[in-house]
């Protein structure tokens, strides 16, 4: 549940078939919420209002089945989606299914300088493995799960308190969409045409080599690819440390 207007302060509860109050949570300022393991079959009932009666005003709330979430769109790994915030409390539904062992990296990237970027991971039965948020430009996770199935990624705002446009990537590590394959010494242009859009490009390497990479914005006024270059060299590092084999993917 996300506030529309200031002067409200969230809360939310969670009742079970039988009237007990299951989970609840309550904020002083922007949102409340919760997840809960469904272990009984049954109706079940949210309560939403402001936490202590005292305010009035708008708000917005998003409820919605993590193991069978509907809407939700299948994740082709590499492939950039655009998203769009419309209401207060939206987030955005991706499901991606993954093998033991795999790496998943999901970034959200604000298209618009109100949002604040929220990425977070769900498994199969519903348990949050990972989230991060960010104040300005884009927020990221990467998670390698110990279990095959479907994983689903949720992304949008911070607090659920503002709209606009959002990218989502979403990338195997393990296994990384095939990219392009650089010659030595010969530079490269390309262009992000999606919001946190990401490139990826593979050559063979052998042990006790080293590697030098540098990602350069050709037009100044584009800002955001500044930023990009800075997690894209963070990255590349995590890539080379989670394989550890002679073949490197630069992003």
């Amino acid at each position: 549940m996300s506030e529309e207007t200031s002067s409200l302060e969230p809360m939310v509860r969670l009742q079970g078939p039988e009237g007990t109050i299951l989970d609840s949570d309550n904020d002083y300022y922007y949102s409340a919420s919760f997840s809960y393991y469904i272990a009984k079959s049954g109706t079940y009932t949210v309560f939403s209002g402001d936490r202590k009666g005292t305010h009035t005003g708008s708000y917005g709330i998003y409820i919605q089945n993590l193991k069978n979430p509907k809407n939700a769109i299948t994740v082709s790994p590499g492939t950039t989606y655009a998203g769009s915030l419309d209401v207060v409390s939206e987030l955005d539904d991706y499901i991606i299914y993954l093998e033991k062992g795999d790496t998943v990296y999901a970034r959200v990237s604000e298209g618009d300088s109100s949002l604040e970027p929220l990425v977070m991971l769900y498994s199969f039965n519903g348990t949050l493995l990972a989230s991060d948020n960010d104040y300005y430009y884009s927020a990221s996770i990467s998670y390698t799960v110990s279990e095959s199935g479907n994983y689903i990624v949720l992304a949008g705002d911070r607090h659920g308190t503002h709209n606009g446009k959002i990218g989502t990537c979403i990338i195997k590590l393990k296994n990384p969409p095939i990219g392009t394959s650089p010659k030595n010494d010969q530079p490269i242009t390309a262009t992000l045409t999606n919001l946190g859009e990401i490139h990826n490009y593979y050559f063979s390497a052998y042990q006790g080599q080293t590697i030098t990479v540098r990602m350069v914005e050709i037009k100044k006024e584009i800002e955001p690819m500044i930023q990009l270059l800075v997690q894209m060299v963070v990255f590349l590092n995590l890539i080379i440390h989670i394989t550890l084999l002679l073949s490197y993917h630069t992003m």
